[in-house]
């Protein structure tokens, strides 16, 4: 073997330290990648005679390789090597130049340490927000923020409560703008839907386009979407979302409030989104102890025609510790598919002793804490709450995670009708909440809402290849779920469909019979990336192999022949 030494001046090596992102690199290793018909044995074997030649024209170059070693193989040919070295008393830059420059290298690169997809936002407070890192929001945010499904639709979530501040800082820049209204206060109904300037939503208790500035709707609108990741203030669920303001006090004035919603979402359907609004979630925070769905019906039968026209409404129950069929309850006892019902817990997974509950009724948890510790959000004063609890900070957890997931990167979860969509995100929130042993019995799921586990569910319906209970096939454990043929020619391709129980990266290494690792091959199951991989087999001989999950002490196994 030969090399050329390159000679770098300061100024180079200065310009290379500056591109390098060090901090992130793994100090003392390269990759040294073979050109494809080098064989790797060989060159290592010319390697080392090479790094023991006294010849004074290699002097230089070989006393450089001398300050490492190559420690591990990988690929099938064992074409990727790695070469560990001294930081300390090696040059970084002249030593990829000298490996480089050795024959039968294609390239030398850098190995870096991995970095968690997790996505904390730069809010001050966001530290302050337990609830948020018990629903497990990071991994999320690092796939999605919010604002708008895989097909473009604008996501608005419909928020009745009892006033706004949509004003207010950390709102202002995600309060719904009604297009067909946006140029102002001109006193034309723009859109003829029997609302005059509803530039914004409408108070129904007033019949005007103007809300008072309460503190409750403040304070949910601050948890489904405060602005996020701006260096300010807190982090709402969705960083990028358009809440639609809708004031009511009467069980008229809600149902009033639901049917704009239905109608915007309705007329949008029908214009292919060039008219109304894609309102997919509603929130309800608010409601009636102790009286029943029938009682109401002007607002207990709108949730079947909101669902079916693409809308999950999710509904507070009662801030009492009451069975809700056996006391009853607003809206909580509406038995509609397209309702999610929701009570509370604190921050030890507890649920809260003043907080409904039913194994008939209450389909699940979301934190939200009692009132001396409840969670922290906005109030109207264009300031901050510690201290909003019960019930109603827990329905807004559900409905941020909701609006959440319809920004998911999957077009599969629209291929059905609207209904079936909300039917999705709807099993997704109960089936991938987290088991709590204090909701056990006392709620439909016996969980509590976690957005990273939802995600996954969504994940696990989204694969290609279809299994009956895709969430627990796919996502209960590492495994295989399916790998073929098997047995396969040499030369045939072998395809590996494989379950995980995190996101993250794998290990998948085939072994010979006597236990000679072949192949090894990392796998970063991304949020929607497919379960699956192919394996070559043009370079094994006919015989018995073994492909190997790393799990840690229990490695997991398979055997496949090669004929």
């Amino acid at each position: 073997m030969n090399s050329l030494l390159r000679i770098y001046i300061l100024f180079s090596l200065c310009l290379c330290a500056t591109m390098l992102p060090a901090q992130d690199v793994v100090p003392g290793q390269l990759v040294i990648h073979l050109e494809e018909k080098v064989q790797s044995a060989k060159w290592q074997d010319s390697f080392e005679e090479f790094r023991s030649l006294e010849n004074e024209n290699t002097f230089a170059e070989r006393q450089i390789l001398k300050s490492g070693a190559i420690t591990r193989k990988a690929g099938a040919e064992n074409q990727m090597l790695l070469f560990e070295f001294e930081e300390s008393e090696s040059d970084r830059y002249s030593l990829k130049d000298v490996l480089m420059n050795l024959d039968g290298v294609k390239m030398v690169e850098d190995v870096f340490y991995l970095q968690e997809r997790s996505t904390p936002p730069n809010d001050p407070f966001y530290p302050e927000q337990w609830s948020l890192e018990i629903i497990e929001l990071e991994e999320v945010w690092s796939v999605t923020s919010g604002g708008i499904t895989i097909n473009g639709d604008t996501i608005v979530v419909a928020i009745i409560d009892s006033g706004f501040k949509i004003n207010h800082p950390e709102l202002q820049d995600n309060i719904w703008i009604n297009q067909a209204e946006a140029q102002g206060e001109t006193g034309v109904d723009d859109d003829n839907n029997g609302y005059v300037d509803d530039i914004n939503g409408w108070n129904f208790v007033a019949d005007l386009p103007v809300h008072p500035e309460g503190s409750h709707g403040t304070a949910v609108a601050g948890i489904i979407g405060a602005s996020g990741n701006n260096n300010s203030g807190m982090s709402g669920i969705n960083w990028n979302v358009k809440m639609m303001v809708l004031t009511v006090l009467t069980t008229f004035d809600i149902a009033e409030a639901y049917t704009y919603a239905l109608d915007l979402r309705e007329k949008y359907n029908n214009s292919n989104g060039t008219e109304g609004a894609y309102v997919a979630v509603t929130n309800a925070s608010l409601g009636l102890n102790s009286r029943w769905c029938e009682e109401f019906p002007s607002w207990g039968e709108i949730y079947d025609p909101l669902g079916e026209a693409g809308i999950l409404n999710i509904a507070a129950t009662a801030n009492s510790n009451v069975d809700v069929a056996v006391d009853g309850d607003m809206p909580t006892s509406c038995p509609s598919e397209y309702l999610l019902t929701v009570t509370n817990t604190d921050r030890n997974d507890e649920k809260v002793i003043s907080a409904g509950y039913s194994n008939i009724y209450i389909d699940m948890a979301a934190p939200g804490g009692p009132g001396n510790d409840g969670a922290f959000t906005l109030n109207e004063f264009d300031d901050y709450d510690e201290s909003f609890g019960g019930t109603s900070a827990s329905a807004p957890h559900a409905t941020g995670v909701a609006a959440l997931l319809y920004s998911m990167p999957c077009t599969e979860l629209f291929e059905g009708s609207p209904a079936e969509t909300v039917l999705l995100m709807k099993d997704a929130m109960m089936q991938g909440g987290d088991p709590l042993t204090a909701l056990d019995g006392i709620t439909v799921s016996g969980n509590r809402l976690n957005a990273t586990r939802s995600m996954a569910w969504l994940h696990a319906y989204c694969q290609p290849y279809k299994t009956e209970n895709p969430f627990e096939d796919y996502s209960s454990g590492k495994g295989f779920l399916r790998i073929g043929p098997n047995p396969l020619f040499s030369g045939e391709v072998l395809d590996v469909l494989y379950s995980a129980d995190s996101f993250g990266p794998i290990d998948f290494t085939v072994y010979d019979i006597l236990g000679r690792e072949l192949y090894r091959v990392q796998k970063e199951l991304m949020p929607f990336d497919e379960q699956a991989f192919s394996i070559p087999t043009l370079n094994l001989a006919a015989g018995t192999y073994i492909l190997v999950i790393e799990n840690g002490k229990d490695p997991i196994s398979y055997k496949f022949v090669v004929l």
